[in-house]
């Protein structure tokens, strides 16, 4: 949207060249440096704008005031070039109704630095961040928050409210965050230690890290790693290249990789496909459906509860680790390839059929152990399959 949209029907402006505000202007090494400070009441205010290219961070607090501090760094040869440099930007902080805006107006191409740094009531309903360059810092607001940058990175913790952001390259870094979460960055990578709510994390390029989240997750990298430690509800992850890893889920853990492996270490119910890569499931329940086109299968079952399931390799070995207790039968076909598959079975009720055939595909060995249970079904187009007891 437009910054004039937001300028429209103003009630209070105020427009200062920086060089006239208070503070100075300061050597530090090779650049002019300038700090303005100040403040506006923050009493009935509901939202927070802010517009501005450089870093901005976002401090929550219990001040009835929003206050800044304008750092702004320029090359220029001496400190009445850096003054006139310095007087072609204005600071608007203006207020229109239950709304602040704070905007930085500059000429293109500018070549002065900016970073701000601002302290507002944590309570205010809902912030909103945007920077054309520079990171974005919030941190210990209440309310709800939108930050955007144009290449830096996004850091937030301690948010109570949902939290949506966005930046065209640059990292994402979360740490507690109560609500839900939607976050969007093009190239960099993700991390998240605790995510309260149901969360969207998403990155064309870089790799998503996520320590706890306790509401359902939806991950997807256009070419990185998935790493999933702790979820308490479901997963859902996808990626066109790198490795899924989840822990430990408490639902169902849907994954699509185009380019790696998959492995899930705890799960009641999974839905797995891989186009080139094996899979690895410990400790799973439920129901299993796990293919892959290129590459080996191990499932190891757990004594509880387990459904109909789906275990196929186009080339490769599976390997099911089963419980001596667990009622399950057994299934295990050739499908249509030119390799030839071996069923190597610990199971004595496990039969080896030869020349049986279910539809297109060739039953290959099959039985009922501990009086037959749910169906486990195991498609192979060559490799061996393995039915081990669970030591």
């Amino acid at each position: 949207m437009k910054l004039s949209v937001y300028c429209a029907g103003l009630l209070a402006l105020a427009s200062v060249a920086f060089a006239e505000q208070n503070g100075g202007i300061v050597r530090e090494g090779e650049y002019w440096v300038e700090k303005v400070a100040g403040s506006t009441s923050a009493l009935g205010v509901e939202v927070l704008q802010v517009y501005v290219r450089g870093k901005v961070t976002l401090q929550g607090s219990s001040d009835d005031r929003i206050s800044y501090v304008i750092t702004r760094r320029v090359r220029a040869r001496d400190i009445e070039s850096a003054r006139r440099t310095f007087s072609t930007q204005l600071l608007r902080v203006s207020r229109n109704a239950a709304t602040t805006i704070l905007l930085l107006d500059e000429p293109p191409l500018s070549q002065v630095q900016v970073e701000v740094t601002l302290s507002a009531p944590s309570a205010i309903r809902h912030s909103m961040v945007n920077t054309r360059s520079g990171d974005v810092e919030v941190v210990g607001m209440r309310g709800t928050v939108q930050a955007e940058s144009g290449d830096g990175g996004v850091f937030a913790d301690r948010l109570q409210s949902a939290f949506h952001c966005r930046t065209a390259g640059g990292r994402i870094k979360l740490g507690r965050i109560d609500g839900p979460v939607r976050c969007i960055t093009g190239g960099g990578g993700i991390q998240a230690w605790r995510l309260g709510n149901e969360s969207w994390l998403e990155t064309g390029a870089g790799e998503i890290i996520v320590d706890q989240v306790l509401g359902p997750l939806h991950a997807s990298s256009g070419a990185g790693n998935v790493f999933v430690t702790k979820a308490g509800s479901t997963v859902v992850a996808r990626t066109l290249g790198g490795v899924i890893r989840v822990l430990d889920a408490r639902g169902a853990v849907e994954a699509d990789n185009a380019g790696g492996g998959i492995q899930i270490n705890a799960a009641k119910d999974v839905r797995l496909e891989a186009v080139a890569g094996p899979i690895r499931l410990f400790g799973v329940s439920g129901e299993l459906k796990a293919s892959t086109a290129i590459g080996n299968i191990l499932a190891e079952l757990m004594g509880g509860r387990l459904l109909d399931s789906y275990l196929a390799t186009g080339s490769g070995d599976i390997t099911v680790l089963i419980p001596s207790n667990l009622a399950v039968r057994i299934q295990a076909f050739h499908e249509a390839g030119t390799r030839p598959v071996n069923v190597m079975s610990e199971f004595p009720e496990i039969r080896v059929v030869p020349g049986g055939a279910v539809g297109n595909s060739r039953l290959i060995a099959s039985g009922d152990l501990n009086g037959g249970g749910p169906l486990l079904r195991i498609a192979a187009s060559g490799g061996t399959v393995y039915l081990r007891r669970q030591k």
